[in-house]
């Protein structure tokens, strides 16, 4: 998704890009000169960081001729490259290379991804499920392989927005517009007693939630309502399946469509709801949506699947567990929790009480600040692996022709294994 520094403050943004944010901000408060290259219109620095557009993709720049040149040419200590199988195609002007993934790791990338690997220091994953799932199907020795957690911005949290613009109350969900841009001034949402929440891509559970004879079709004599938001990055393999399943959703009394919302609207909607509900059987490796549920104080309700169990670990969140030999999600298990929560009851209920508490507890530790901590540790890690190779030193500045500190560190090095003189009967390779 193209982003900036900006474009979290007005529009949706999906988890990998919300990382890539969130870490170059806080590198850079911290210190650190750090360049984040998107596909961006035009340059521009934002909290820190600047924002630079890779350029044209071509065959012999396939990330983009501007980021490939300044890849190639500019000094830089680390370099960490987020997704992308080809990422390390070529050979990059840096002390220190990362591959940052974020998704499954699949057989058939192996081989682009393998190709790269002779100058990776370390692969990072977001959860410990996700390293394991990348070791296993890669074979990657284990010993590159870090986790390094996603997180939260707790700001969007700690106060109430001086325009809100989700209110509850009427009988219809009704969208008002901004008639100078067209975006979402205010959300009128049906003042139903208690509001279900979901906010992860269409395809990873929405059709168990509204689908004829799903879960919101069979709980309609439940005094709850379910709202459902997302973010605006439809790929055409799946816009037949979202436009069903908005179809699908628009036919259901108790269920409304708010579309896109950035992080600060999202936080409001989140700090309004009961329940996040979230019936997949998709593998998560790890969940965003989880760790702001939990800032929120919002009890979640969802498979135990993948990453999940991980990610919401001491957590306030109730797993459903997917059947014995069942690949779906469990959607007879999650009507009945919704009954025991919800039936009969007019007032919020104790068990959500309890739930929201430990979900404020788990928050502490769920906070981009504590993952840039760990990357922080990984990336000195990598440093002091390099500085412990005999003649790692020597061999880089005489790689970058800086020839002055070779010969100052010759004679003044100690300690380095390379520099000891060899005596008759050394065996040199």
């Amino acid at each position: 998704m193209p982003f900036d520094g900006n474009t979290v403050k007005t529009k949706s943004l999906g988890g990998s890009e919300s990382a890539a944010y969130y870490l170059a901000r806080e590198l850079a408060y911290r210190g650190h000169r750090v360049s984040c290259w998107t596909s961006t219109d035009k340059d521009v620095v934002v909290d820190g960081v600047t924002y630079c557009s890779v350029g044209p993709h071509t065959q012999a720049t396939p990330l983009g001729e501007r980021f490939d040149h300044y890849a190639s040419h500019t000094p830089i200590d680390v370099l960490i490259m987020q997704r992308q199988p080809h990422a390390f195609h070529k050979r990059w002007n840096a002390k220190v290379c990362i591959w940052q993934l974020h998704d499954l790791a699949l057989y058939r990338s192996a081989a682009h991804m393998l190709n790269g690997m002779w100058q990776v220091d370390a692969v990072t994953t977001v959860s410990q499920w996700h390293a394991a799932q990348v070791q296993k199907v890669w074979n990657l020795p284990p010993e590159i392989i870090r986790v390094v957690p996603n997180g939260v911005d707790p700001a969007l949290y700690e106060s109430t927005p001086a325009k809100p613009c989700i209110t509850f109350r009427g009988d219809e969900t009704q969208v008002l517009n901004d008639p100078r841009d067209g975006s979402v001034m205010q959300v009128l949402l049906p003042a139903t007693p208690f509001k279900l929440l979901y906010q992860s891509r269409p395809e990873r559970g929405l059709e168990h939630l509204v689908r004829p004879g799903g879960i919101m079709d069979r709980v309609r004599d439940l005094p709850v309502h379910l709202v459902v938001c997302g973010y605006d990055n439809t790929m055409p393999a799946v816009a037949d399946l979202y436009q069903r399943l908005m179809a699908q959703a628009a036919e259901l009394p108790n269920v409304s469509i708010i579309g896109a919302l950035n992080k600060a609207q999202l936080a409001e909607l989140q700090n309004k709801c009961d329940l996040l509900i979230y019936p997949t059987e998709f593998d998560e490796v790890s969940c965003i949506t989880a760790m702001e549920a939990m800032h929120a104080g919002l009890p979640m309700l969802t498979s135990e699947v993948a990453a999940l169990p991980e990610t919401c670990k001491e957590s306030g969140t109730l797993l459903v567990p997917l059947p014995m030999g069942v690949t779906r999600a469990d959607e007879d298990a999650f009507v009945a929790k919704l009954e025991w929560l919800f039936k009969d009851k007019a007032e919020y209920p104790r068990e959500l009480k309890v739930l929201k508490n430990r979900q404020f507890k788990a928050a502490e530790s769920r906070t981009w600040s504590h993952a840039t901590d760990v990357l922080e540790g990984v990336i000195a890690e990598c440093f002091a692996r390099r500085v412990q190779q005999p003649g790692a030193i020597l061999r880089s500045a005489i790689e970058r022709s800086d020839i002055a500190f070779a010969k100052w560190y010759l004679e003044n090095a100690e300690g380095d294994p390379s520099l000891s003189p060899i005596y008759p009967g050394d065996s040199v390779a």
